[in-house]
């Protein structure tokens, strides 16, 4: 059973007079109530008359539904609902505590859509006294009439009740917050609309979007704290753009006349650095050019010298390259010869050993020959006897077979063999030939045959040999006719040999003449170099001066002269080492001054910067003076506890100031809303708050604190002249404070405190008053901080305090200058602490210094003078001597006679070598070759080798017929003993044993025959392989005897001794030449480059003499032209006193581009800070003048700081020189950003002050909605098992928030066309991209969502409540809970104010319900018992509800319009209640 506490309910709803209900009582059930009906039943109407009652404000009621037609939903309000005449909507409660009260709204139309809206209440009447009895009465026949006004009061008063009748709304609705009806007071307007909307949207049920957006509305309240954090961002804004404004104006005259005066200096140092930069450096470029000139003069002079002596070591180098060469061509042909006679000994070595091996092999190879043929010969004999035993046992052996065979083949055998023995006579020619003298025929042309073949192998070798020398006689007689192709001279065999000779020993001869050609070469050459060194040496001599080359005739006139150049060499050498000592103490002494210059003009930049820093610190703190480096540590200190000071100083002034700033915010708090209530119901009731008496009173803060303790609530007491009459009045006022005390006397009256208060004179002094407000009675008050009463007292104290504030912020800029300046001095103490080795220290020598190195410079030009004139004549005079010493060797070339015959003939001889190795390259191979043919041209050819080969050719056609004869012979031979058989007929009968034995002795001897045969063959073959050697051999060997001929005459052809050392020996001589001649090529490479580099280096030396003259003629009229610039400027300077000040010695250090392009922005920047005075002439004398003139550009100065002075607002810089103006007007710039400095962070921190703000009401209410969801987590039906609403910051409005608090966008502010809604909105669009009214962000409930979420049975985790995930039942339930809960939070927050228990009627609607089911209303049951919700459904016919109490309604409009109900009650479970 549900535990929840007692609750007012609602018992009855009663309709009067409403379309189609003339009158009905409907019983509401406790927990939920349907009403069912088609559409037009007038469902909505029911609905809406208890609407109406619980919220009766015809502004806000619209009964429409959802099914009404498209002419109906044109909504009437509460007048379409009700017909003419009185109406009413009662509603019967029965309250916590079991009393029954009853709530009347009486409605009447007047012209439409006005309704007139009576409201009251009955009290006081019994339970069982129906409403019909309390506001009809009957007129009879069962007629009733509603009764009104005084007859209705009577009426109730008759039955023992109460009717109170309320003038207002506010009365009404707090009322039912009374009879806990309602969940909270409802006194505004804004807080009836917001139940009504709820009620309104618990109509429609579920989770709609009406719903989830009024979420924020029904359970967050507003908050109005924002809005005022915006009034005091507003004045702090408006503060910040005035100050903005007078900071602009001022930057804007600070950068004009900044840019003016740091423009005009800048040009002005410039131009005078620039002036002197030039004048310095033209002369200085005109002193080295001239220098230059006289130094390139003599370069010039001393370089064509080296030129000429370095063309003359040239052509010494090529003269004894071509020695080297001609030395190189004779070694060349000297190790080709060596290697030659090498090579052919060691081939003739190599061919008398392989003759002598090849001889003893020769030997070795003839006894072989000899045992050969004697074993060959006894070979055959014993194959010739096998042979005749085989022939004879094959006789046997077919006689045998013959016996055993048929006698026909013993008969054909027989025939055969007469046949052989026939062909055998025939080949023969020999008619006597028979089986008896065959075997001596065959005999006999074996015999012959053996001969003719002996014969012929001994004939045929000769035979070739002979046919090769006939081909070597024809090779060399081809080879002679080469040598003389012109005689036509037949050469015979006979003269072959002699013309051999003669050819080859002039082809001896042509080589002995060719060997003596590199010795001749190297003759000629010795001759011919001797020749042009002489004609050299006379070239050479012809270019040397007339003094030198008159005294050489001899070698000894050259001796003599050679001693005499190299002791004048000596002597100028000595002057010239003495002119070098003394330039180079000289430039010791230049370098030192430059390096002392150097060190002196960075010492005079660095004394000049400690200058100015001293200048300028003095100018900050002229008290304290720099004059040892422990001034530096006592001024640092002083700066420092200055600075603290200051701080300290500062920190009180801001404390003070944040006091003064509190103290002005109380006294400029806004008027409380109980302050314009309370000035209401003095206009209604013709009275006057008591504080206002003393608003004119002339009293101290203090006196109106006093007095505000002491009277206490009095202060906001009301003087009227009636208690009565204004308690009635007020009584009928809903917005109203709670207490409201009156004080009765006339308005016009003097009032004085002392007449209702009494207060003891003797107080201890510790801010509270005792007051006595009966004897038993006394009241101990506080004095606030802040008293409201004493207008004219809070007024004189806010001025005193805003004048306060004034002073305040002047003394914080003040002490801002201070503090500035002291950090500039700290800022320049640094800097000075790096210098300070120039305190106390004089200014640094330049001027003398550089007068001293003028003076050495000057020096130092004499002494190179006197130098080169030395170094000229060393150059003229070492030539010579270098020509002498060089050509020493060859001075004895003088007297020597000329060489011309000699190189005549030998020239001759050379041209016959020449011819002669000419001819032998033509005929050296001939020559070879004939040289190998002599050997087998001392025998002449046979001259019948024709005869010779015929023999031999008829002897082989013998050897053939005779070998065709032995072959038929033998084969007749081997038949022959078939004629024995003549008689075989009577001897076929031969035993068989005869036969076998014959044949084993057959098959014996064939076998002995093939072995026989095959060594016999073997022999042959050796014979014919040894044969074959051993006339190779011979051959080799006559062809080595003619080679070794030929070597010997070779080796005599080339003119050297041999050594097995020889070729090494020419080999290394040519390679120490080759040496000498890379090592001499190498020297002459380098020479060449070096006269090369020298031709270039005078070219270049030629081309900067004419440049160096060409740069002369520039430099003096430019030089001329910047020394009266420059002193045009000096005079300009002092006169209008701004040397000292423009005057910087270190910007000389920049190069004269810096330095032009600094003048050249200079100038633009002062032109163009003038740009909007285009017409002043200033601007015009800028705008002419020419870049070059700088006189004319330091007039531009002049002009410039004459301006100044005219444009200096006197009001804010008083001090006439510009610069201290500027520093004025920067002190007055730095209080106003100070001042711009305190508005702007006023503002930043109320804008951080509005975020938090935000942020903090955000928390409160999350903390809130946890509260409301531990009271939701109890709620379940159906499937649902408990509800809880999640708050989540929307995450583009969290990022306002954040740009709020972190000032991130403090510029926007800043515009002056902005307001502070539009900044916020334009926050919104950069930080979102969306639009939004900045209205709308004052408001902390624009910044969360409200999202709804469910956990169902079995499931751990909340998901979301989406009608799509939802039954009908449920999505209507979780609606109604939600709004529910609504209730309850509100409830509570009723409970929490007024500490105590308030359970009040929690009613909802749900119309047009008709999606309702059976499971769908069972879960409505459940969420109303659980909730303790009475809830009243309206639904179509097709819904079926089971429990509770339902009413079929039927419209019907014969006779005429009204409505049936009829009633059933359902059950529900029972409730117990408390």
């Amino acid at each position: 059973m549900s535990q929840n506490p007692k609750r007012t309910t609602i018992k009855s709803l009663t309709l009067v007079n409403f379309k189609g209900i003339f009158f009905k009582t409907l019983s509401m059930h406790y927990l939920m109530s349907n009403l069912i009906g088609h559409n037009g039943a007038g469902k909505t109407t029911v609905m809406g008359a208890l609407l109406i009652n619980r919220v009766p404000d015809n502004r806000l009621i619209r009964l429409r539904n959802n099914s009404d037609s498209g002419s109906d939903r044109s909504d009437n309000g509460v007048w379409g609902r009700i017909d003419q005449g009185v109406c009413y909507t009662v509603v019967d409660y029965e309250r916590y505590d079991g009393q029954r009260v009853i709530a009347v709204v009486q409605l009447k139309r007047l012209g439409k859509p006005r309704v007139e809206i009576k409201l009251s209440a009955i009290t006081g009447i019994d339970h069982d006294l129906p409403v019909r009895d309390l506001l009809m009465k009957p007129t009879g026949e069962g007629r009733y009439e509603p009764l009104e006004g005084k007859a209705l009061k009577q009426h109730i008063a008759l039955l023992g009740g109460h009717h109170e009748s309320f003038k207002s709304l506010g009365l009404y609705m707090a009322w039912q917050f009374d009879q806990r009806i309602l969940p909270r007071r409802m006194d505004s307007s804004q807080d009836r609309q917001r139940y009504y909307r709820m009620l309104e949207t618990s109509l429609y049920g579920g989770l709609s979007s009406e719903l989830q957006k009024g979420l924020r509305d029904y359970l967050l309240p507003s908050d109005n704290h924002v809005r005022t954090s915006v009034s005091s961002m507003q004045n702090a804004l408006q503060e910040t753009r005035n100050t903005r404004q007078q900071i602009d104006s001022s930057r804007s005259k600070r950068e004009f006349i900044k840019t003016l005066l740091e423009s005009s200096y800048a040009l002005g140092e410039n131009t005078l650095a620039l002036a002197e930069q030039r004048h310095n450096q033209l002369q200085q470029q005109l002193r080295q050019a001239r220098q230059e000139q006289d130094h390139l003069e003599f370069q010039l002079a001393a370089g064509q010298q080296q030129i000429e002596a370095l063309e003359q070591q040239s052509e010494q180098q090529n003269e004894t390259r071509e020695q080297l060469q001609q030395q190189e061509q004779v070694l060349r042909n000297s190790v080709e010869q060596s290697r030659e006679l090498d090579r052919l000994h060691t081939e003739l070595e190599q061919l008398g050993d392989e003759t002598t091996q090849l001889r003893e092999h020769l030997q070795e190879q003839y006894g072989h020959q000899a045992l050969l043929n004697e074993q060959k010969q006894q070979q055959s004999n014993v194959v010739h006897q096998l042979d005749e035993d085989l022939n004879s046992l094959v006789k046997q052996l077919s006689d045998a077979k013959a016996a055993y065979s048929e006698e026909l083949r013993k008969a054909g055998l027989y025939q055969e063999a007469v046949r052989s023995l026939d062909e055998s006579r025939e080949l023969l020619n020999e008619p006597t030939l028979d089986s008896e003298n065959l075997t001596h025929f065959l005999q006999s042309i074996v015999t012959e045959q053996d001969n003719l073949q002996d014969h012929y192998h001994h004939q045929q070798p000769m035979l070739k040999q002979m046919e090769r020398i006939r081909q070597q006689f024809d090779q060399a007689r081809s080879i002679l006719h080469t040598f003389d192709a012109n005689n036509d001279q037949t050469i015979t065999d006979d003269t072959i040999s002699s013309l051999t000779d003669q050819w080859l020993q002039s082809g001896r001869e042509k080589r002995q003449l060719v060997s003596q050609k590199a010795q001749l070469r190297q003759q000629h050459l010795t001759l011919k170099q001797q020749e042009q060194r002489r004609q050299s040496l006379l070239d050479e001599m012809k270019k040397l001066p007339d003094l030198w080359q008159s005294s050489l005739k001899d070698e000894d006139s050259w001796q003599a002269t050679l001693a005499q150049a190299n002791e004048q060499q000596s002597e100028q050498i000595a002057l010239k080492e003495t002119c070098d000592f003394q330039l180079q103490d000289n430039r010791v002494r230049e370098i030192q001054l430059r390096n002392e210059l150097k060190q002196a003009t960075e010492n005079h930049r660095q004394w000049s910067d400690f200058q100015q820093l001293y200048e300028a610190f003095q100018g900050l703190l002229p008290e304290q003076a720099l004059t040892q480096t422990k001034d530096l540590s006592q001024a640092r200190q002083y700066i420092s506890s200055e600075q603290q000071h200051l701080n300290r100083l500062d920190l009180q002034q801001e404390t003070r100031l944040a006091t003064t700033r509190q103290h002005l915010r109380g006294l400029e708090q806004l008027e409380s809303e109980d302050d314009s209530q309370l000035q209401r119901l003095a206009e209604l009731t013709g009275g006057e708050i008591v504080s206002r008496y003393f608003d004119d009173d002339d009293i101290s803060m203090e006196e109106a604190a006093w007095l505000e303790a002491k009277m206490g609530p009095l202060r906001q007491a009301l003087m009227v002249r009636d208690i009565e009459a204004a308690a009635s009045i007020i009584r009928n006022e809903t917005e109203r404070p709670e207490h409201v005390w009156l004080i009765q006397g006339s308005a016009g009256d003097s009032f004085s405190e002392d007449d209702f208060i009494t207060a003891p004179i003797d107080q201890p002094e510790d801010g509270n008053i005792l007051v006595n407000l009966s004897d038993r009675i006394a009241r101990v008050s506080k004095e606030p901080e802040f008293p409201t009463i004493g207008r004219l007292a809070r007024e004189n104290q806010r001025q005193r305090l805003i004048d306060q504030e004034e002073q305040l912020l002047d003394e914080r800029q003040a002490l801002a200058v201070k503090r500035k300046q002291l950090q500039q001095a700290s800022d320049l103490l640094d800097q000075l602490a790096g210098v300070s080795r120039w305190l106390d220290q004089s200014e640094p020598p330049v001027r003398k210094l550089e007068e001293q190195l003028e003076t050495v410079e000057n020096t130092l030009h004499t002494l190179n003078h006197q130098n080169n004139q030395l170094q000229q004549h060393l150059n003229n005079l070492l030539p010579v001597i270098q020509f002498l010493e060089y050509r020493q060797p060859d001075a004895s070339l003088l007297s020597t006679a000329p060489l011309k015959d000699h190189l005549t003939s030998i020239e001759q001889q050379l041209e016959q070598i020449h011819q002669a190795d000419d001819w032998l390259a033509q005929f050296n191979d001939s020559l070879n070759q004939l040289e190998q043919l002599r050997l087998y041209l001392e025998q002449a050819p046979v001259s019948n080798l024709e005869q010779q080969r015929q023999k031999l050719s008829e002897m082989q056609s013998r050897i053939s017929l005779l070998s065709k004869q032995k072959d038929q012979l033998q084969s007749t031979e081997q038949k022959l003993p078939y004629l024995r058989h003549k008689e075989s007929e009577s001897r076929k009968n031969s035993t068989s044993d005869i036969q076998l034995k014959i044949r084993t002795e057959w098959e014996e001897k064939d076998s002995r025959k093939r072995f026989q045969q095959q060594e016999l063959d073997q022999l042959n073959g050796q014979l014919q392989a040894l044969d074959r050697n051993i006339a190779t051999d011979e051959e080799i060997i006559k062809r080595n005897e003619g080679q070794i001929l030929l070597k010997h005459n070779q080796i005599k052809g080339i003119n050297l001794e041999w050594s097995s050392t020889l070729v090494d020996e020419h080999q290394d001589a040519l390679e120490l030449l080759l040496t000498q001649k890379s090592d001499h090529d190498r020297s002459t490479q380098h020479l060449a480059t070096e006269l090369a580099n020298q031709k270039l280096q005078q070219k270049q030396c030629e081309e900067q003499v004419a440049t160096t003259q060409s740069k002369l003629k520039t430099l003096e009229p430019a030089s001329n032209h910047a020394t009266e610039d420059w002193n045009s400027l000096l005079e300009c300077a002092r006169e209008t006193g701004l040397y000292n000040r423009l005057y910087k010695q270190h910007l000389q250090e920049n190069d004269t581009d810096f330095l032009v392009n600094h003048i050249a922005n200079a100038r633009a920047s002062l032109q163009n800070a003038l740009k909007s005075e285009s017409h002043s002439a200033l601007y015009q004398q800028i705008q002419s003048a020419e870049a070059g003139n700088l006189p004319q550009l330091f007039n531009l100065v002049s002009a410039t700081q004459i301006l100044l002075n005219e444009r200096m607002d006197k009001s804010l810089a008083t001090a006439d020189d510009p610069l201290e103006a500027l520093n004025q007007l920067e002190n007055h710039l730095t209080k106003l950003e100070t001042r711009l400095g305190d508005a702007e962070s006023r503002f930043l921190a109320e804008s951080d002050s509005m975020g938090r703000h935000i942020e903090q009401k955000i928390n409160m209410q999350r903390r809130q909605i946890m509260q409301l969801n531990s009271a939701l987590s109890s709620v379940h039906f159906g499937t649902i098992r408990s509800i809880k609403v999640e708050l989540e910051v929307i995450e583009t409005h969290e990022k306002v928030l954040n740009a709020l608090q972190n000032r991130f966008y403090g510029d926007l502010f800043r515009q002056s066309d902005l307001s502070i809604e539009d900044a916020l909105a334009e926050i919104f669009k950069k930080e979102t991209g969306g639009t939004i009214t900045g209205e709308r962000l004052l408001d902390y409930r624009e910044y969360i969502r409200l999202k709804v979420l469910i956990k169902r049975a079995g499931s751990s985790q909340f998901e979301p409540a989406n009608p799509t995930n939802l039954s009908t039942g449920e999505a209507i339930g979780t609606g109604l809970a939600v709004l529910t809960m609504v209730l309850h939070s509100w409830e509570v927050a009723t409970q929490r104010n007024h500490q105590k228990g308030h359970c009040a009627n929690r009613l909802l609607f749900l119309d047009e319900a008709a999606r309702l089911d059976a499971r769908a209303l069972a879960t409505l049951e459940e969420l109303c018992e659980n909730q303790s919700l009475q809830l009243l459904i309206g639904a179509p016919d097709n819904v079926q509800p089971k429990n509770g109490v339902t009413y079929r309604m039927v419209r019907l409009m014969e006779p005429h319009e009204h409505v049936i109900f009829s009633a059933v009650r359902g059950k529900l479970p029972k409730v117990e209640v408390a």
